[in-house]
């Protein structure tokens, strides 16, 4: 009976923060190539309707924050590839007593798949950031750019990048090819004078 009170109480106090607990209602997104910062609105925590509900799906700030035990897609140890350049999303939570700031590292260009990282310990409500590195979902990047994330030029090999080198190499083939069939081609000998 004494174990039933006490995880009632345990229970009563725990669960005021897990009500409050809400997502971000924007985020701020800075780093390489932004001037100042891009902020980005909307529901961050129903789903992904709006492009911070998009930003807060893909880049896993759900788990970073709260964690998802036993099956936590988080790890401490950072994931092996490339990372590209780091930009800054700092989300901003409302609270009954004002707002709260969760930062996150976003890697959006990294190879093979776009990571996130948040540094555990960061406080909101009554609790921590569980954090760790998040191996993205697929659309970030996309979601980022749409925001307004300069693309293709800090990815070093976008999609469109490819495509006018495989126009450029095209051309030179062809460009190869009829000279060497203009080399090849019999040469005309002049008729001998009479």
């Amino acid at each position: 009976m004494r174990t039933s009170l006490t995880l009632l109480i345990i229970a009563a106090f725990a669960l005021p923060a897990t009500a409050l607990a809400k997502g971000p209602d924007y985020a701020l997104l800075s780093g390489p190539g932004i001037n100042g910062s891009i902020r980005i609105d909307g529901d961050g925590e129903n789903g992904m309707d709006t492009p911070l509900g998009a930003l807060a799906t893909y880049g896993g700030f759900a788990t970073q924050v709260f964690g998802h035990h036993p099956n936590d897609p988080t790890t401490p140890v950072r994931p092996a590839g490339k990372l590209g350049p780091r930009y800054r999303v700092v989300y901003s939570v409302p609270a009954p007593n004002g707002r709260w700031s969760i930062a996150a590292d976003l890697y959006p260009f990294a190879i093979p798949r776009a990571v996130t990282y948040m540094k555990p310990g960061q406080p909101f409500y009554t609790m921590h950031t569980h954090g760790g590195w998040y191996v993205a979902r697929p659309g970030l990047r996309r979601t980022l750019e749409d925001a307004g994330l300069p693309g293709a030029s800090r990815s070093g090999g976008s999609t469109h990048t490819w495509r006018w080198l495989g126009i450029g190499a095209g051309a030179l083939a062809v460009l190869a090819a009829a000279v060497l069939l203009l080399r090849r081609r019999p040469q005309s000998t002049p008729a001998p004078a009479s």
